[in-house]
């Protein structure tokens, strides 16, 4: 997911003489990089009114003065003799552990998801189906709405699907978690605990793969960013070009 500033700047220029105009492309330039930091920061003003409590893997606290080291969003600048900046989704690994565009791209084209880590676990043990997703049940979640992975890995610990332990390793937890089948394996209906002899609780739903609909409009926000603030911006970058030009 990305979104390109460039600019064509002819009818803004064209009563410029000729020693002003060898000032276009250092001013274009700088205009297409204070635009883009204009798209990241639309973009991450949208992502807090779509999304409850974002976590700043998502979203930076700080939003008007975002870097491309926090947050989802990355940004490569405009040079003189490249007249074109991105803003897109990071697709390397984060933070935590995990690219954005990972949790990030459902939200902007809707669909299903990549299954997560501990998705990926249970399949391999062989608890939940191979093309089986949990979600949230009564499972304690954050003040972000998310599973902490402290949490997680108790869970998969007493599961014996913790990834990294060695064979044979056994939980030493007084809880007992487990899967529950409406009949073979892939009929997995949730995963629970056993705090006591009567005592469960449910965890979380096994379920097919959730489908989100598209609550991110990132090329939208990203076009209406460009066009309310290139032209500001530019006349702003020229002025200054032309005040401090030799």
């Amino acid at each position: 997911m990305e979104v390109n500033v460039k600019a064509d700047v002819k009818a803004l220029t064209k009563e410029l003489n000729r020693i002003q105009k060898k000032q276009i492309p250092f001013a274009t330039a700088n205009a297409i990089n204070d635009t883009a930091v204009d798209v990241r920061t639309a973009l991450y003003h949208k992502m807090n009114a779509v999304f409850h409590k974002p976590t700043s893997f998502t979203v930076p606290r700080n939003i008007e003065k975002a870097t491309n080291k926090k947050g989802s969003l990355y940004m490569v600048p405009a040079k003189k003799d490249k007249l074109s900046a991105r803003v897109y989704v990071k697709d390397m690994p984060g933070g935590k552990g995990a690219p954005a565009i990972r949790w990030l791209e459902p939200q902007i084209k809707g669909g299903g998801r990549n299954a997560k880590a501990s998705e990926r676990s249970l399949r391999a043990k062989g608890i939940i189906g191979g093309n089986k997703y949990i979600t949230p049940a009564g499972v304690s979640l954050n003040r972000f709405g998310n599973v902490t992975q402290g949490t997680m890995t108790k869970i998969l610990s007493g599961l014996s699907a913790l990834q990294g332990a060695l064979p044979g390793t056994k939980s030493r937890q007084s809880i007992s978690y487990f899967a529950m089948r409406l009949g073979g394996k892939g009929s997995e209906t949730g995963i629970w605990k056993r705090t006591g002899k009567h005592k469960i609780q449910k965890l979380f739903h096994v379920t097919n793969s959730p489908i989100y609909r598209p609550r991110l409009p990132f090329d939208a926000v990203g076009r209406s960013a460009i066009a309310k603030n290139f032209g500001p911006n530019f006349e702003r970058q020229l002025k200054n070009a032309l005040r401090t030009a030799r």
